[in-house]
C-alpha cells in the first residue's frame, strides 16, 4: 500500500521492465525498497511492543480484521510522516538512490586502474 500510494511506485508497479532491466535503476529500486521496508518493520515492531508479553502472534496474525487495521494504521502514520517532511516518500528515496548510483559510477569509473 505505501509503494501503490506514490507516483514513483505506481510507475514501478505498472512498468516494472523499465526499471530492473537498467542496473542503475535496479540498484536504486533495491535501496529505495530497503528503505521502507526497514521503517515498517520499525513500525511494526513498535505496534506490536504495546501489546505486551501476553500478545497472540499466531491468533493475530491469522486475523484479516486485525492485520488490515494494522496495516492501514502503519500507511497512515507514514503518510504522515511524509506531508510533514519528516521523511522522504518512496519515490524521493528512490531518486535520491539513482542520483547516489550515479554519482557512484562516476566516481568509480573515473578511478585509476591499479
Amino acid at each position: 500500500m505505501l509503494i501503490e500510494a506514490d507516483e514513483v511506485g505506481r510507475d514501478i508497479l505498472q512498468h516494472p521492465g523499465k526499471y530492473v532491466a537498467d542496473k542503475k535503476q535496479r540498484q536504486a529500486l533495491i535501496s529505495a525498497t530497503d528503505k521502507i521496508l526497514a521503517d515498517i518493520v520499525i513500525d511494526l515492531n513498535a505496534e506490536v511492543a504495546q501489546l505486551g508479553d501476553e500478545f497472540d502472534y499466531r491468533g493475530k496474525l491469522r486475523d484479516e480484521v486485525w492485520v488490515k487495521e494494522l496495516v492501514h494504521k502503519i500507511v497512515a502514520e507514514h503518510a504522515k510522516l511524509v506531508a510533514r517532511n519528516r521523511i522522504n516518500s518512496f519515490g524521493q528515496d528512490f531518486k535520491e538512490a539513482v542520483t547516489a548510483e550515479r554519482t557512484r559510477r562516476r566516481v568509480t569509473s573515473a578511478s585509476p586502474k591499479r
